[in-house]
């Protein structure tokens, strides 16, 4: 995911009054985000190579990237720029905001129904 979409995500939230104020390095020093950042390196990805399948585990470098500091001439510091695994991007989306957990989280188990029902379907016509 884009570093600077994590930092306008980030910024329109905590902008508006109403939300709870979010930061960045809670997120990722959260024992649920370290957690699922181990999930994610265990996790074994199939690639293909000339055909043949074969199965890499993600490393460090590829879930979570850190850029450094900017400082403008006026001394202003930016702050870091920030990519992310796309599934921890989801997960910092939903930590952020709970009204998109939600969203995501009907989507899954209304797709969980649909594939419920397609494999009832499937069984009910192979089973004339």
């Amino acid at each position: 995911m884009k570093p600077e979409l994590l930092c306008i995500l980030l910024y329109q939230w905590n902008k508006d009054a109403n939300h709870t104020q979010r930061r960045m390095d809670e997120f990722l020093n959260s024992s649920n985000t370290k957690e699922f950042i181990e999930a994610i390196k265990a996790e074994e990805v199939q690639v293909s190579d000339n055909q043949v399948m074969r199965k890499i585990t993600i490393p460090d470098n590829q879930v979570v990237i850190k850029g450094k500091v900017k400082t403008l001439k006026d001394g202003t510091k930016l702050p870091a720029s920030i990519w992310m695994h796309p599934l921890l991007f989801i997960d910092f989306a939903m930590w952020i905001n709970p009204t998109f957990k939600v969203k995501v989280l009907k989507f899954v188990y209304d797709e969980m129904i649909i594939l419920f029902e397609f494999q009832e379907c499937i069984f009910l016509v192979l089973s004339y």
